[in-house]
């Protein structure tokens, strides 16, 4: 997680409690303070007299709905900062129909929480830039989204992406909307590089982009709004089953991954003259990229491939755009005739046909014999091939490969190869679509509040308040099983299950009363009060190997430790 680079004045309108924990914890771990209100009314108060640099306001509230509040702070025409407003909801549709008050808001941040998206927006640049402006109606607009009010698609209550797009990219968040129309193709790659944007159907409204889009829309007919209709439902159905870590990742390989399962297919390649690589997928990915990525995820087993076709590659420019041809062995030129070579069976001299020719008759350039029968005074035995350039000659051309996007040539003999293959997801794929980074096991990522069960976030944050009121000190160990999942294979999911719990009972049995211990997905954790990392590292690896001793089965459990530093970080 990310240190806080200065202070903000944070508001939280919100009446669950667990929410107001993991929020306050987090937060308030990382430099900034946050003042809680579970009401409309008291919200409305606390805005009026401070001053906030973000104001986190969950839309259900008890006496209100969280767009009145932030409605009715905007239309006092109360003086000083106005924060930056982020609606908080798990009813992300009754907010958006609440048209005349829902662009109030900054930012929209569905529930459960990413409670790491929260700090990386309350620490942004974002709030720096916006909080200075004074607080009037015409200031709270939606920066980040775009709706279409005229023709078929004015039917339908969607948010859309325009792109092409006159805002600042850099503001953009496509998680914000519902799809992705496109205007025109020009820089259509850069859009992933908008957080969300490859798990939003893209709609072709010039009718140029074939399968790189998910409907063409460009000559709308009757039924295409009630398929966009479906399309983007169908979309938005499988996003919300799309683990955090793939929703919010920068990496292509987890963009492609998403990609693949929102549009419930796979990733098709089919050729292309216009790109450097002759191919372009069905999606609006660089295909360069995107073949790099899929060996990748190849590799680890989390797509399936299935072979499409073998591509020549420029080792100058990766262009697999080449004029094949046939060259001099001697000089590489092009410039070849074919002709019939003669053998003189007097002689035994053979050379092309034309240096036997004078005018109508063969003449034997050796011996100056004439050729005047075939099969009796020499024979055709094949073909030779004549350089124009340099002169030589040969039964057999040289293949060569010129790129005609660089220039580069290159021997047929030494031309590079790459495979291009259509992918899907395989099992392990969907998991990890599914459980997120905690998927790939403890050494592959660091730990997350968001990654933590509710209880022992409140758990923790009892653990904190005590430590910074007091200098109580704790530790939390989270423990992983690199074995579990060949365990599983070998031994079934049931036993491995009891295994794993018999041995954080075991566990449980030789540390302190005071710890809790909590049963995680790809975890378990403890929490220890009272003891510093050292002592816990101590305490806990005696512990594990009486644990392990227990079991028949081998889990390779292991831990890390953290402070109250660390979790701060």
């Amino acid at each position: 997680m990310i240190k806080a680079t200065g202070e903000r004045r944070v508001l939280l309108v919100e009446d669950s409690s667990i929410t107001q924990d993991i929020v306050h914890l987090v937060l308030t771990q990382r430099g900034h303070s946050v003042d809680i209100f579970g009401d409309g009314a008291s919200a409305l108060t606390a805005l009026r007299e401070h001053d906030y640099d973000v104001a986190l306001v969950d839309y259900h509230l008890p006496d209100m709905t969280g767009a009145d509040v932030v409605s009715r702070y905007v239309d006092s025409g109360a003086g000083g900062k106005a924060p930056y407003f982020v609606a908080i909801t798990g009813d992300v549709k009754a907010l958006l129909k609440d048209t005349g008050k829902s662009g109030r808001f900054d930012r929209l941040m569905p529930k459960p929480l990413d409670i790491d998206a929260v700090c990386d927006l309350v620490e942004s640049e974002e709030v720096d830039r916006d909080s200075t402006q004074a607080a009037t109606p015409s200031r709270r607009v939606e920066p980040a989204r775009e709706r279409v009010l005229d023709g078929p698609l004015a039917e339908l209550d969607l948010a859309f992406l325009s792109w092409p797009t006159s805002q600042d990219p850099s503001r953009l968040v496509a998680g914000d909307h519902d799809a992705i129309l496109v205007s025109g193709a020009e820089s259509l790659p850069t859009l992933w590089s908008l957080s969300g944007a490859h798990l939003l159907p893209v709609i072709d409204m010039t009718g140029t982009l074939g399968n790189a889009s998910d409907l063409d829309a460009s000559n709308m007919r009757f039924g295409d709004v009630e398929r966009i209709h479906d399309l983007v439902h169908a979309f938005y159905d499988r996003r919300m089953q799309v683990h955090a870590d793939l929703v919010r990742s920068g990496d292509l390989s987890d963009k492609l991954l998403g990609r693949i399962f929102v549009s419930g297919g796979q990733l098709q390649p089919q050729y292309d003259g216009d790109s450097k690589c002759l191919i372009r997928f069905n999606a609006p990915v660089d295909p360069e990229l995107a073949m790099k990525h899929l060996d990748m995820l190849a590799a680890d087993r989390l797509v399936e491939i299935d072979f499409f076709d073998r591509m020549h590659v420029c080792g100058n420019c990766a262009s697999s755009r080449f004029n094949v041809r046939e060259e001099c062995t001697a000089c590489h030129s092009s410039q070849l005739t074919e002709e019939s070579y003669i053998h003189h069976f007097r002689c035994a001299f053979q050379g092309p046909e034309s240096d036997f020719r004078v005018g109508d008759d063969l003449i034997c350039p050796k011996c100056r014999r004439e050729l005047a029968h075939f099969g009796r005074d020499y024979d055709r035995p094949g073909l030779m091939v004549l350089c124009g350039a340099c002169g030589a000659a040969t039964s057999e051309p040289a293949v060569g490969f010129l790129c005609t996007d660089c220039g580069h040539k290159v021997d047929g003999d030494a031309i590079q190869t790459r495979d291009v293959h259509s992918a899907t997801l395989s099992d392990e794929g969907l998991r990890y679509l599914k459980a997120g980074a905690s998927h790939l096991g403890l050494s592959d990522r660091t730990l997350r509040f968001s990654d933590l069960p509710l209880d022992l976030i409140v758990t923790l944050n009892k653990a904190a308040r005590a430590y910074n009121e007091g200098g109580t000190p704790f530790i939390l160990s989270y423990f992983a099983y690199d074995n579990e999942r060949d365990a599983t294979v070998e031994f079934g999911a049931r036993q491995v299950a009891q295994a794993r719990k018999v041995f954080f009972e075991s566990l449980g049995q030789n540390v302190p009363e005071a710890a809790s211990l909590q049963r995680g997905t790809a975890y378990d954790y403890i929490l220890v009060p009272g003891v510093t990392p050292d002592e816990a590292r101590t305490l806990l690896e005696s512990a594990s190997r009486v644990a392990a001793a227990a079991l028949r089965i081998d889990l390779r459990s292991h831990f890390e430790v953290l402070g109250p530093e660390d979790i701060a970080s």
